[in-house]
């Protein structure tokens, strides 16, 4: 399977490497420093899990799509502010069978690659991983790295059942989700109440969700985006709250969010809390914690990075 990556950093760059290292042709988009060392010494992978150690897979590296032809399938993980420039971009590798793989957090990536492309091409997706970029051409896996993969319309098909063996082969734990838009809805919530109260304090999700003040704000953030989500009709049970509590008090590390604020990186606070608010304010739904925090993050921002 002829298989591009759009978005060569810790996601899609470990993804497209277990895929190169099963023996696919993977081709990844990457630029600068990143692109040639991948090119000069392949791309690295090193697992601080139990059993890991580091490994080196060896896919083509290139700056533009032209020239490479229609993909097979296609990993799509670039942040969530760069999806409309990185869709035009990668235009040359969508072909008439072309699925993209859509590995993005957030819930309306998929509809602006539909719009480019059609929904029939895309499947979206709910990655689960730690892993971070941390020298070109260099990716450090630190933590879980499975899918969770679903048909926009719900149910399986030949395509998602391919995908899954492909995947699976690749050694890439994965599941089909009868309903996907749930399973990324239910990420959502995890970030819409973790990224921006972490990136504000320095917290890591557990301190977070370890007093009780600060708790009660982290619930109240998630109730809010579950709101919405219902009124969208996404069936979420009322369990998700007490679920994504509890991924909160395992993690002891803050949010990507405080990273690149501090390293003065854009943020995807359009796709989190921004994008709560502005369905809040559409469906007539208040959301007065999300609100403040979209604020404060505003200004934060503009303020300039620093720890």
């Amino acid at each position: 399977m002829r298989v591009g990556v759009v978005g060569a950093g810790a996601v899609g760059g470990y993804f497209g490497a277990l895929l190169s290292r099963a023996g696919h042709p993977v081709t990844l988009l990457a630029r600068g420093a990143h692109l040639e060392a991948i090119r000069r010494e392949g791309l690295r992978v090193r697992s601080v899990q139990a059993g890991g150690g580091e490994w080196v897979a060896w896919p083509e590296a290139t700056e533009q799509a032209s020239g490479t032809g229609p993909q097979d399938l296609i990993l799509f993980a670039v942040k969530s502010y760069d999806t409309e420039g990185a869709a035009r971009a990668m235009a040359p590798w969508v072909g008439p069978s072309t699925t993209i793989l859509c590995l993005q957090n957030g819930v309306e990536n998929e509809g602006k690659l539909a719009a480019l492309y059609g929904m029939g091409r895309v499947v979206p997706a709910v990655a689960y991983i730690g892993a971070e970029r941390v020298a070109p051409g260099v990716i450090e896996h630190r933590a879980r790295g499975e899918l969770v993969v679903g048909e926009p319309e719900g149910g399986s098909s030949p395509r998602l059942e391919q995908l899954r063996q492909v995947l699976a082969e690749a050694r890439i734990p994965v599941q089909v989700a009868e309903d996907i838009w749930a399973a990324k809805w239910e990420k959502m919530l995890f970030n819409v109440a973790l990224n921006a109260a972490s990136a504000l304090t320095g917290a890591t999700g557990a301190r977070l969700v370890a007093a009780p003040r600060s708790r009660w704000l982290f619930e109240a953030s998630v109730r809010e985006a579950l709101a919405v989500a219902r009124a969208q009709g996404v069936p979420l049970d009322d369990g998700v709250v007490d679920r994504v509590v509890a991924a909160a008090a395992a993690l002891p590390a803050v949010s990507s969010m405080y990273h690149d604020l501090v390293r003065g990186k854009p943020l995807e606070l359009e796709s989190f809390n921004g994008y709560v608010v502005r369905e809040g304010e559409r469906l007539g739904i208040p959301v007065p914690v999300n609100a403040t925090l979209y604020g404060l993050m505003e200004a934060r921002q503009a303020s300039g990075r620093g720890s």
